[in-house]
C-alpha cells in the first residue's frame, strides 16, 4: 500500500536503525490513515522487544520500544512478525535507497520503477 525511505544519520547500530524505521513507519501509516498494519522485520530482537508484554522496557532503546507499543494502540489490527532478509528484499533495497536520500521519500499506491522486480520477487518468495 505504501513505502518510505528515510535517511538516518544518527543511528548507533543496525538494531537502533530498525527500531527508528519501525517508529517512523508507524507514524507514517497513522498519518496516511491506515487502520490495520502488518509489520515485518528482519530483526528478531526488535520483534521480540515490541511483542513483550512488559509495561516498561528496560532494553537498550527501551524508550522507543515503549513509544512504538503506545502507537500500536492507534490501529484496529496489528500483525508483527519476523521475516528473514531473503523474504524481505524490498525493505533492504529501500534502506539502501535511503542512504542516498536527503529527505524522506514516500510512495503511496505505487511502486518505484527501480523496485518493481524486487517487489515481484518478494511476492514469489513469501508465497
Amino acid at each position: 500500500m505504501a513505502a518510505m525511505a528515510l535517511p538516518l544519520a544518527t543511528t548507533t547500530s543496525s538494531k537502533h536503525a530498525e527500531i527508528m524505521m519501525l517508529h517512523f513507519g508507524m507514524k507514517f501509516a497513522r498519518d496516511v490513515g491506515f487502520s490495520s498494519i502488518l509489520i515485518e522485520s528482519d530483526s528478531q530482537g526488535v520483534v521480540n522487544d515490541v511483542k513483550k508484554d512488559e509495561e516498561e522496557s528496560w532494553a537498550s532503546d527501551g524508550h522507543l520500544i515503549d513509544d512504538i507499543k503506545r502507537s500500536l494502540q492507534h490501529f484496529e489490527e496489528v500483525t508483527i512478525s519476523f521475516s528473514p532478509r531473503r523474504c524481505n528484499q524490498v525493505a533492504h533495497f529501500l534502506a539502501r535507497h535511503a542512504l542516498n536520500c536527503d529527505t524522506m521519500v514516500t510512495w503511496i499506491e505505487e511502486v518505484p520503477f527501480w523496485l518493481e522486480s524486487i517487489v515481484n520477487d518478494d511476492i514469489v518468495v513469501s508465497s
